[in-house]
């Protein structure tokens, strides 16, 4: 059986990427039959908070059989617009948290964890990306970037995060080392930003900071870290920062990544889990993060596919942990290397968000 699927797109956010992506590649495969939908009529939210007025560039929605319609909302924070969750049979939320949900005053039965979210592209040319590139990007040079992630599948003019680029299966006799390259967010970047989210990046950069600091300092050699540089970071972090601003650069990260068998990750902004940690996962790392604040299907686990801590003493203490047990290391990366495959490869990911509407499951 083949479904027939139209995809209505109203963006180009990184955010929503992994969604058309999967498209793409089920639609290769045969399972899907595609048809693509323009759309420009997605206005933003006036009079919402400043960090939901440009939220719905990061949603798009299918129709299924023309019978089935699926909302998928990629934004780092929880809140659900309720007109959207209104318009759709089922809606899948990157940021799903059931008490947030089960509060709505209405349709939360419709909603659904989506599950891990990063930027990633296919392998092969794109020609769906191709038309959305033409159809939705108006500045020149915004369009001819989206037509060389649409048609350089091999990377020629410049490197792209594909499928490939960010695929690993485990080495498990690597050295043990440790590494946490991040960013810090200005808290003050923004003149509407409320004094909650101020606060809130003021707490994740801080606890940023002290992971780096405190793992430099315990594992000497076998860390590698700070933050990126950025106008922000330099001013404030200076003793944070990566020694090697090229290290940063997407192509080295993931190769640093994948030279690296432990990673770290911290919360994103608004609480998120970031794309670094789906990148870890699909990389096949032993993860060690600050504990999910939100959930996603799949049976992702504690112990079992990455390790929490609540402090940057505590960081320290898990890391070194994770140094010293090689079969700890182990067990992980072979953990988050199946979850990869069977939930979070982008044509896996999409295809098990579909068969539950279909099927009025959960997964």
């Amino acid at each position: 059986m083949t479904l027939n699927v139209r995809l209505i797109c109203h963006s180009q956010q990184p955010h929503i990427q992994q969604v058309y992506t999967g498209l793409s590649m089920l639609h290769r495969s045969g399972l899907v039959n595609l048809n693509q939908q323009i759309a420009t009529d997605r206005p933003g939210r006036a009079g919402a908070p400043q960090h939901l007025r440009d939220a719905r560039a990061t949603h798009t929605r299918l129709v299924i059989e023309e019978t089935l319609t699926v909302h998928y909302d990629m934004h780092d924070s929880q809140d659900i617009d309720l007109q959207d969750l209104d318009d759709c049979d089922y809606y899948f939320k990157r940021s799903f948290s059931s008490a947030y949900v089960s509060s709505l005053p209405r349709g939360a039965g419709k909603v659904r964890p989506y599950g891990l979210n990063y930027h990633v592209l296919p392998d092969f040319m794109d020609t769906f990306a191709a038309r959305r590139a033409w159809g939705l990007l108006n500045r020149p040079s915004d369009r001819v970037h989206a037509l060389r992630e649409a048609l350089d599948a091999g990377n020629k003019l410049s490197f792209h995060p594909r499928v490939r680029e960010l695929e690993s299966l485990p080495d498990y006799d690597l050295p043990a080392r440790v590494l946490f390259l991040v960013t810090a967010y200005d808290p003050h970047d923004n003149a509407d930003r409320n004094s909650q989210k101020i606060a809130e990046r003021i707490e994740t950069n801080e606890m940023r900071a002290e992971c780096i600091r405190l793992l430099r300092r315990e594992l000497g050699p076998s860390f590698l870290g700070g933050f990126n540089h950025n106008a922000y970071t330099v001013a404030r972090y200076k003793d944070c920062l990566v020694s090697d601003t090229t290290i940063t650069e997407k192509k080295i990260y993931l190769r640093t990544v994948k030279s690296h068998p432990i990673c770290v990750a911290t919360t994103g902004l608004h609480s998120s889990i970031g794309w670094k940690f789906a990148e870890y996962v699909a990389c096949a790392r032993a993860i060690l993060t600050e504990r999910p604040m939100y959930e996603v299907p799949g049976g992702l686990a504690p112990g079992k596919n990455y390790i929490e801590f609540s402090s940057a003493a505590d960081c320290v203490e898990q890391a070194l942990r994770l140094v010293d047990n090689q079969e700890l290391r182990s067990m992980l990366m072979t953990a988050n290397a199946i979850y990869y495959r069977a939930h979070l490869r982008p044509d896996s990911l999409v295809l098990n968000s579909l068969l539950a509407a279909l099927s009025k499951a959960d997964f």
